[in-house]
């Protein structure tokens, strides 16, 4: 079986040697970076309990990602570039 990297996938592992982190701790950051870049754009409650809290789901290994609400896709279309930056933002300022 032939194992494909993605260039995410490359650049994750990247960004997380460089840093001195987990990979898992930068996906992570970009989930919440996401999220927050989201709520702050288009309103949403805050209670991250609350079941109308928006969640993020992303692909580990493709890095796309999909902001759900009630297992709805409700992600704006063209917010990828504001969330890519905000999430850039996080793990640039992120202690290693």
């Amino acid at each position: 079986m032939t194992v494909v990297k993605s260039e995410f996938f490359l650049a994750l592992n990247q960004v997380a040697t460089e840093r001195g982190i987990s990979p898992e701790d930068v996906l992570e950051s970009i989930q919440a970076a996401v999220l927050a870049a989201y709520k702050k754009d288009y309103g949403a409650p805050d209670d991250e309990e609350s079941e109308d809290a928006p969640v993020v789901d992303l692909h580990k290994q493709t890095g796309e990602f999909h902001i759900l609400q009630h297992g709805k896709d409700i992600t704006p279309p063209g917010f990828g570039r504001i969330a890519a930056q905000t999430a850039r933002q996080v793990i640039l300022q992120k202690d290693p």
